[in-house]
């Protein structure tokens, strides 16, 4: 069976406990398993893994914090779950919570096996309309969380070890090493003065920490 939920709150919990919004029988999902985030200004929706056993999947790929895409692919226990997002616009233009996203829920086991599209029955196509998050850095290593870039512009490292700044120019963004004795590297390259245009893909590593540039 397929079950659908609308996120209709800022915020919701997923796991096995009644008290979540969000239920799943499933033995192998936790207590309190994953929290799902909207954040209403920028038009995204995060999925965040509250520390469960057996942990959270987004297109097979382990996570602890991610931003989700329409059409993203969660596995949690021995569920999977297709995440739909609908049309967004920005918080000044009165978005009703019932907009936000859907989740719709099956077996990972289900007869069309694992690896097959969980595509829902009776939802509309026309509901899963294309949609493009915000530009961020994706944590890539040594740091805890995605950064979402919603300023002109955005600051990120350690003081006094390395800080680069990201700013917006146009469509695009330009990162600058701002503060520290140690490098700020774009592609293998060190950020000494100057301020390089990033693409999507490209990896920034500084103070011990990785990222990606993703729009």
């Amino acid at each position: 069976m397929i079950q659908d939920y609308m996120l209709t709150e800022s915020r919701a919990t997923l796991g096995r406990r009644s008290t979540n919004d969000i239920v799943l029988t499933d033995m192998a999902v936790s207590g309190e398993h994953v929290a799902f985030t909207y954040e209403k200004k920028i038009g995204i929706v995060v999925v965040e893994d509250l520390g469960s056993t057996n942990g959270t999947k987004v297109n097979g790929l382990k996570v602890r914090r991610q931003v989700l895409q329409s059409g993203d692919l969660l596995d949690i226990g021995k569920c999977r779950i297709r995440f739909l997002m609908n049309s967004l616009v920005p918080e000044s233009h009165y978005l009703h919570a019932s907009e936000a996203g859907s989740l719709t829920a099956k077996p990972a086991h289900a007869d069309h096996g694992e690896d097959s599209p969980t595509v829902p029955a009776d939802f509309p196509p026309a509901e899963e309309q294309p949609y493009t998050p915000s530009p961020y850095l994706r944590a890539v290593s040594g740091a805890s969380e995605d950064i979402i870039l919603s300023k002109v512009v955005t600051t990120v490292g350690r003081p006094g070890i390395a800080v680069a700044a990201l700013t917006k120019r146009g469509k695009g963004y330009i990162a600058t090493k701002v503060d520290g004795s140690a490098d700020v590297v774009l592609n293998g390259q060190a950020l000494n003065g100057v301020g390089l245009s990033m693409h999507k893909g490209d990896r920034i590593e500084l103070a011990g920490m990785a990222y990606e540039f993703w729009t």
